[in-house]
């Protein structure tokens, strides 16, 4: 350990390697310039330099070290799990490189990297296992959320063939409101890139939506509104698996805005029932249930916070293209029809996100 101002610097005595990537990570200077040259062969080497539990400090630091090393690519991680922020140097590709930039990195007096009156505890995150080994937290973070929030059905006018010369339009009059409920699991592609101050983060999630609304309205006779004889109604049950991209636009303390797309699969349920509207309805057409499968997308945008480094929350808008719905051709009634009534189905939703983030372990050779 070493203490600089008010802030404490991790400089551990551990050497790891992951062996599927090939790289090696020289915890501090000291390590650094100890390391023998013939030691590793066919590796690149990192040496993490800092660990800070504030993000503010290790940006004032890795700023410090740049104006030094001009040359050297300056990283920070952060890993959720114990509230981190690592700063590396790297990745070199010869152990003579890592000697020259210990040799500079402990010449140089950063006592100006932090201001004094920022304090921090900086906690260890190494755990030994035995002798061999360490468990260390390898940043390939993955998510789980739920979400739930009203949502808004849209759908046009549609029309139904009763007999070749007869066409009733159903008229939309009322989509109910109702919740939409998703949950999923998600990859952050550049979860690593914390140090920058925008497109930080590229979330990639596969996300299962379910819904049921129903559609409404009055079916008019021959397309005449004068002939408002019948009242449908047509409930709809939807699922769909969606994989939405979710590019991270910039962070402002514990916010960070976002846009979405995605694309995927849907199933709809729906089915068609009219009952008389008054006195002169003289048949009514029930039409069984229709499974339609489509292709489908949606879009859009959302404002997650940072509550703990595990767990997050978001508010998101979400515009959904279902596409056109149409429910069984077979009438259950007395009244045939030649062809059903084909609605075109959009969903608008606000949805409340709750997300647990983890990451997963690897074992590393000490």
């Amino acid at each position: 350990m070493k203490l600089l101002g008010c802030c404490t610097l991790f400089f551990t005595t551990m050497v790891a390697a992951h062996p599927l990537d090939s790289v090696l990570m020289i915890y501090g200077p000291e390590q650094g310039v100890k390391q023998s040259l013939s030691l590793h062969k066919n590796v690149q080497y990192k040496l993490q330099i800092a660990s800070f539990n504030s993000k503010k400090l290790a940006i004032q630091y890795r700023h410090k070290i740049k104006q030094q090393l001009p040359d050297v690519d300056i990283h920070i991680v952060y890993f959720h799990d114990k509230s981190l922020y690592q700063v590396y140097l790297g990745p070199f590709k010869t152990l003579k490189d890592v000697h020259n930039v210990s040799n500079q990195l402990l010449n140089i007096n950063p006592q100006s990297a932090v201001h004094a009156n920022n304090k921090i505890t900086v906690k260890p995150y190494v755990k030994y296992l035995d002798k061999d080994a360490a468990l260390m937290p390898k940043h390939l973070p993955f998510d789980f959320s739920f979400a739930v929030g009203p949502m808004w059905t849209q759908a046009n006018t549609a029309y139904m063939r009763v007999t070749p010369s007869d066409v009733n339009a159903d008229v939309i009059s009322h989509t109910s409101v109702n919740a939409l409920y998703t949950f999923g699991i998600g990859y952050h592609v550049l979860s690593q890139a914390t140090q920058r101050s925008y497109l930080n983060d590229l979330l990639l999630q596969l996300n299962y939506y379910y819904t049921t609304t129903n559609i409404s309205g009055q079916a008019w006779d021959y397309l005449s509104s004068e002939c408002n004889n019948q009242f449908y109604t047509a409930p709809l049950h939807s699922s769909r698996v969606v994989i939405d991209v979710k590019p991270q636009l910039f962070t402002y303390k514990s916010f960070s805005p976002y846009v979405l797309v995605g694309a995927g699969a849907s199933w709809n349920n729906l089915k068609y029932t009219e009952s008389p509207n008054g006195d002169y309805a003289v048949s009514s057409i029930s039409l069984g249930t229709h499974t339609n499968q489509n292709i489908i997308y949606d879009l859009g945008a959302g404002i997650n916070m940072q509550w703990r480094p595990e767990f997050s929350f978001a508010l998101e808008y979400l515009y959904t293209s279902l596409g056109n719905l149409a429910p069984g051709s077979y009438s259950q009634s007395a009244q045939q029809i030649v062809a059903p009534p084909l609605f075109k189905v959009a969903t608008q939703a606000l949805l409340a996100r709750v997300s647990w983030h983890f990451e997963r372990p690897y074992y590393a050779v000490t």
